[in-house]
């Protein structure tokens, strides 16, 4: 895997944000923007988005920092919303079709829905907390907790340790298939490291960045992707 080339951030490139996620897309390493963007109004709660899982033009989930899930059918136009479903603030939302998802809460709650959002329910899993996932599939999945990354065959329900890295702290992960992965992360000391796998996590390899802490990781095909840092840095491979 060829070093991806650090993307300049001069004060003229913008990144446009929607509930915590990068929404730009880059295709050629420039990054002059062009979409037009519109405040949803009113707010559907007045707390902080943490993550949001869009199905198409008009159905979108976004869940919050106080344990609140908001659902759309109709592009914004209006919300329902499903207060305080978690004591703790929720990290992450993720469904692989538009029935099965999953939720990922601050204190290792879990949740899962099998209705596309609808209603959601407390996942028992194996291990002391789960802090993201990434499912390729109903069954197959990815999940990281500080130094460790693990994977399910079940939907969620148990978890095989697949890596341990003392001392690093694992901030996402994006996988192209059963076996093909990425894993970003650090510690704001050392190097920060992409970790990949092609076999499934029986084996990683790891290449170091120009930045000591990763945030996040995201590929179009096996080849074309982005790692972003903590400090602005962009990073893009065309090589996997």
């Amino acid at each position: 895997m060829r070093l991806p080339k650090l993307l300049a951030t001069p004060a003229y490139v913008t990144l446009f944000f929607f509930c915590g996620m990068i929404s730009t897309l880059f295709s050629d390493g420039s990054a002059q923007v062009q979409a037009n963007w519109t405040t949803l109004n009113p707010k559907p709660i007045g707390g902080y988005f943490s993550d949001i899982h869009a199905f198409g033009d008009d159905k979108f989930i976004a869940v919050s920092q106080d344990g609140d899930i908001v659902r759309t059918q109709d592009g914004g136009e209006t919300f329902e919303v499903d207060y305080r479903v978690t004591e703790s603030g929720m990290r992450t939302i993720q469904f692989v079709d538009d029935q099965a998802g999953w939720i990922t809460t601050h204190d290792g709650t879990m949740l899962k829905s099998e209705d596309g959002g609808e209603s959601w329910g407390i996942l028992e899993y194996d291990q002391s907390t789960i802090s993201d996932v990434f499912f390729v599939d109903r069954e197959h999945g990815w999940g990281t907790h500080h130094s460790r990354i693990y994977s399910t065959s079940d939907g969620g329900h148990t978890w095989t340790l697949k890596l341990f890295v003392q001392g690093f702290n694992f901030q996402d992960l994006y996988f192209h298939d059963q076996y093909t992965g990425w894993a970003v992360g650090g510690d704001f000391s050392n190097p920060a490291f992409v970790f990949k796998t092609e076999n499934g996590g029986q084996s990683w390899t790891e290449q170091t960045l120009s930045t000591n802490d990763l945030r996040a990781v995201q590929f179009v095909n096996s080849e074309t992707g982005w790692v972003s840092g903590s400090g602005g840095e962009l990073f893009q491979t065309d090589d996997g």
